[in-house]
């Protein structure tokens, strides 16, 4: 009874296998993109009076399946508060994972979702300030893209970046100091291969 049981399972597995290894040579699994955004800061945060300068990141990523995706990437942040001079920079690594959809030929509609870590250093060169912080961070954001060639891609891309639980002293320990909400939008080209 074993023995019928293990030898379907087998053939399955090994289906399996060969059919992922055969989209694998035929398609383009993985990626490596470069972006370049202008970031927005949203009010309710201690950053809303900043005037954002850039926003630009690499990433790598692999197709799961032919629409699922997972990757890694890392964005850097700048940001100014003119009137103190003063200016902020963000170093956001996280996790990715999103889901491509197909709209037209050589259009598609991708969706992603990134949670990871993200490092803050106030510089004040007037004063001579600097402070750095840390938080969780969480970024939905969606994206465009134009296939150029076979191997190059174009993107317009847009993302939302909240990032929460930023140590503060207990006394300004509330929402307003602790997280920060900001709005990037972009293009991106990405390199198949």
């Amino acid at each position: 009874m074993r023995k019928g049981f293990y030898s379907p399972l087998m053939v399955l597995l090994i289906s399996l296998c060969f059919s992922t290894s055969l989209y694998a040579q035929e398609g383009r699994r993985n990626d490596i993109t470069i972006n370049s955004n202008y970031p927005i800061t949203m009010e309710g945060t201690f950053i809303e009076n900043y005037t954002g300068i850039f926003d630009i990141g690499v990433q790598y990523g692999r197709n799961i399946t032919r629409n699922l995706y997972a990757g890694v990437s890392v964005n850097y942040s700048r940001y100014k508060l003119n009137w103190l001079n003063t200016v902020l920079s963000i170093t956001k690594p996280r996790f990715l994972i999103g889901y491509g959809i197909p709209i037209i030929q050589k259009v598609d509609l991708f969706a992603m979702v990134g949670s990871g870590y993200s490092w803050l250093s106030f510089r004040n060169e007037d004063l001579d300030f600097l402070d750095k912080e840390n938080g969780l961070n969480l970024i939905p954001s969606l994206q465009i893209n134009y296939k150029i060639t076979e191997l190059f891609l174009l993107g317009f891309q847009a993302s939302y970046d909240y990032i929460w639980g930023i140590s503060v002293e207990k006394r300004f320990d509330i929402p307003y100091n602790t997280r920060i909400r900001c709005v990037n939008v972009g293009l991106a080209l990405k390199a198949l291969f």
